[in-house]
């Protein structure tokens, strides 16, 4: 009984460790999908969108016929709403910045 407790005793330690190794191997891997959940939102979909909204807002200011200006402004306002949404998405990963930088 007291060999299987000495046992146990030394076993929890490097179990403990085992845990908090994996916990840290999950947190890295938390921080590098959120880095790089970030670069596709900002470089792969919001610097695109921006454009498409800077082409836009360039056509409203253009001489154009009264159907044009109804599908230009129907276009305006739908892509604001993921660029929106972009924004917000990027706006929580700045706010969970701090996470997991000690870990890398």
């Amino acid at each position: 009984m007291v060999l299987e407790e000495s046992q146990l005793m030394r076993e929890k330690p490097e179990a403990r460790k085992g845990l908090l190794q994996q916990a840290k191997e999950n947190a890295v891997k938390a921080s590098q999908a959120r880095n790089l959940f970030r670069k596709v939102m900002n470089n792969g979909m919001r610097r695109p969108m921006h454009s498409i909204l800077s082409l836009l807002f360039i056509l409203q200011d253009e001489n154009t016929s009264s159907n044009q200006k109804i599908i230009i402004d129907t276009m305006v306002r739908t892509n604001t709403i993921p660029f929106d949404l972009i924004d917000e998405a990027i706006d929580i990963l700045d706010k969970d910045e701090g996470r997991f930088s000690d870990f890398q």
